[in-house]
């Protein structure tokens, strides 16, 4: 196992997750003209920090799609099992719980975490919510009794369902749900007309964390909701005559090559969203996809340039801190001498660290500042 150098100065990228829910009230029902939105200029990465994630046999990371920060720690969610790191990089603790008994799932296909660290894990399967608390030492079991591809908690009281399977294995029509962990009762919020009769692909998610909020996206729409004690509200709408029609989905149900080939340009779903203390990033699913940077302050759009010179190869993993936007990038050998060759404000600390990585490591975390 490898040491991990303490990056000091990391310090001041990260600041406390609790947010007041009215911090966002000054971008509320923004609108995104996606189709005037051409050449837009670029914004470069200002700030790249690095932590090299420590390493062994039993903590590989891979298949991650989501990183959560909360109090300190990163949750890399997989859809067998969450890894925890600290700021440093330093492995905390697993939660690998695949099987069938008690505190176990069969697949983590919805989790969530909430502002003190529990971990939700939505098992579709049978129709179970578990939460883990005390860093995966105590469960709590839910047995909600529906089949949802993702999940959501409010708090213990409500959780949220998207995507709920009924009848067949394919069939899908129930868009959201409240349910009550109180009352055992389930509130159908929106449907998809029966658009999913016969399956449902999915380019991105329903339910994303950022900046202490919960946000929520109806698949194909062009809206994206916050999601609050009160309700959910309109957020943010991206209008465009390029998203996906009632046809053309039924059209990709039956060739699915086709969302691939002949339609390459359509839009189909959000990739990413996320917001910082400065700007709102989404990334909506279309290929190429269609990525924009709003200031907040100043309502200035602009599309981010990741490959500024400094990054090689990188993933995105839907995460945030306040300040930065988290990426991963590869430990392999001519990716690391490229970044250390090219990326001459790094901090000494980082260097010596990442210098002394190998290609069978952990990927790097990269947190990048716009």
């Amino acid at each position: 196992m490898k040491k991990i150098l303490v990056v000091a100065s990391l310090l001041c990228l990260f600041a406390c997750q609790h947010k007041q829910e009215n911090k966002v009230e000054s971008v509320d029902a923004n609108t995104l003209a996606i189709d005037s939105l051409t050449n837009l200029p670029e914004q470069k990465i200002k700030e790249i920090r690095y932590i090299p994630l420590e390493t062994n046999d039993e903590i590989l990371i891979g298949g991650v799609s989501t990183v959560r920060y909360v109090n300190g720690y990163f949750y890399f969610i997989s859809s067998q099992k969450i890894l925890v790191f600290d700021k440093q990089g330093k492995f905390a603790y697993c939660i690998d719980k695949v099987g069938q008994g008690p505190g176990e799932y069969t697949s983590a296909w919805g989790v969530d975490v909430n502002l003190q660290g529990d971990v939700y894990v939505a098992d579709t399967s049978v129709g179970k919510v578990i939460k883990y608390s005390s860093k995966g030492t105590v469960f709590e079991e839910y047995m909600i009794g529906e089949r949802m591809l993702d999940f959501a908690a409010l708090n213990d009281s409500v959780f949220y369902l998207a995507n709920i399977l009924k009848g067949g294995e394919r069939d899908i029509d129930i868009a959201l749900a409240r349910y009550s962990t109180i009352s055992k009762e389930l509130k159908v919020l929106s449907t998809y007309d029966d658009i999913f009769d016969d399956g449902i692909q999915r380019f991105g998610s329903s339910f994303f964390r950022s900046n202490g909020s919960l946000y929520y996206y109806k698949l194909f729409s062009s809206e994206l909701c916050e999601v609050t004690e009160n309700g959910i509200k309109g957020y943010l709408e991206f209008p465009s005559t390029r998203w996906a029609t009632k046809d053309i989905i039924k059209k990709w149900q039956k060739n699915m090559q086709a969302a691939y080939k002949e339609d390459k340009d359509v839009l189909r779903g959000i990739s990413a969203f996320c917001e910082t203390d400065e700007y709102l990033y989404i990334d909506l699913s279309s290929f190429p996809s269609v990525a924009i940077l709003k200031n907040k302050k100043t309502g200035e759009l602009t599309k981010p340039n990741f490959f500024s010179g400094k990054i090689r190869s990188y993933q995105q993993v839907n995460g945030v801190t306040d300040n930065c936007l988290l990426f991963l990038t590869s430990s392999e050998s001519e990716n690391i001498e490229y970044i250390l060759e090219h990326d001459t404000d790094m901090l000494p600390e980082e260097r010596e660290a990442l210098s002394q990585l190998s290609e069978d490591d952990n990927p790097v975390l990269m947190l990048l500042k716009f």
